[in-house]
């Protein structure tokens, strides 16, 4: 089976206006630099996250290579 490239574009300072309206539409990949995530950068430690899930069960897919596609 023949690896196929991709080339994935890398946007700076995208508003959250600007991504809902026509990037999230395109369901393509890209990375996103330079945008504000909150506080879920630093606040989603692994005890936060066990203190506010509580015993909820998750599930988490661990792969080999970096190219999942949960979608398929």
């Amino acid at each position: 089976m023949a690896r196929q490239s991709v080339s994935v574009p890398r946007l700076q300072g995208v508003s959250q206006e600007h991504f809902m309206q026509h990037l999230y539409p395109q369901r393509k990949p890209l990375v996103l630099e330079g945008i504000d995530l909150g506080t879920c950068t630093s606040k989603w430690t692994v005890d936060y996250l066990s203190q506010v899930g509580g015993r909820k069960e998750v599930k988490i897919h661990v792969a080999a290579v970096a190219q999942m596609d949960f979608i398929r």
